[in-house]
């Protein structure tokens, strides 16, 4: 039987269905701030702001590993369970451009460091991007909190080599910058930041309750036209919902299946 047309295609193997890489993302909260970071105009969601991520290499145990590994490339925030011998802080620059320039792997630094990372890493939902483009994502989110040895000053950026700068937003304030499309963001983004946003009415029990709620869910990406919006249907019931002519990545809002609870 032939395929069927609606299965992506890879670029060097047309016949072939597109096979999502596996990719990981941290959301690292301090008090009722969210780290995030900016894509720069060459890279994938350029100009968006997305959570510290990327691919999981094959050396990577785990996608939470990645997800670590990336926030300390990308941000220089290492996440370790103690804080670094003060002999070994003047390290920490130079291992990060190494770790992200493979001179020298993560575990290699970490022992040279004389730390290890933080355990408490709590699943937060999967996201897949829909089939059609030849590249695709199947997205693994993790939550953790900012450790109390470690302070927001530690986030310097990467010196624009992936990120265009690493932010603490204030995540009660996020929802309506979204909803103004004052701030670039798709759709995994849209939902667990406004989701975040809620849940930290509650403390950080209610983002414990959250991640209760949505850590299993896993997501197929994939927009529909309804009423004249573009919308992303969530497997629990939810939605982002983006304004008529608002684009990929414009005005937004989240709209729940149940209260807020």
């Amino acid at each position: 039987m032939a395929p069927s047309s609606s299965k992506p295609r890879s670029k060097d193997h047309p016949g072939a269905a597109v096979t999502p890489r596996l990719a990981a993302a941290l959301l690292v909260i301090s008090g009722n701030r969210v780290l995030m970071v900016k894509r720069p105009n060459h890279f994938s969601y350029p100009g968006a702001f997305v959570f510290p991520g990327g691919t999981v290499s094959p050396t990577d145990p785990t996608p939470a590993y990645t997800a670590l590994r990336e926030t300390f490339e990308e941000t220089g925030l290492l996440l370790s369970s103690s804080p670094i011998p003060a002999e070994r802080k003047h390290l920490l620059p130079s291992l990060q451009k190494r770790v992200h320039d493979n001179e020298v792997s993560f575990e290699e630094a970490l022992e040279t460091l004389g730390v290890s990372l933080i355990s408490d890493t709590i699943p937060f939902t999967v996201w897949t991007t829909p089939p059609g483009p030849p590249k695709r994502y199947e997205t693994h989110f993790f939550i953790t909190r900012l450790p109390a040895h470690l302070s927001e000053e530690a986030v310097v950026g990467d010196g624009g080599i992936e990120v265009v700068g690493a932010h603490w937003l204030p995540a009660e304030r996020i929802p309506g910058w979204i909803r103004e499309g004052r701030t670039a963001m798709h759709s995994a983004q849209i939902y667990l930041c406004t989701r975040l946003a809620w849940a930290l009415e509650g403390g950080w029990e209610g983002v414990l309750r959250l991640a209760g709620q949505i850590g299993d869910m896993r997501v197929l990406m994939r927009r529909t036209d309804e009423d004249g919006k573009r919308v992303e249907n969530l497997p629990n019931g939810d939605r982002v919902v983006y304004e008529a002519g608002a684009g990929s990545a414009g005005k937004a809002w989240v709209e729940l299946a149940k209260a807020k609870l």
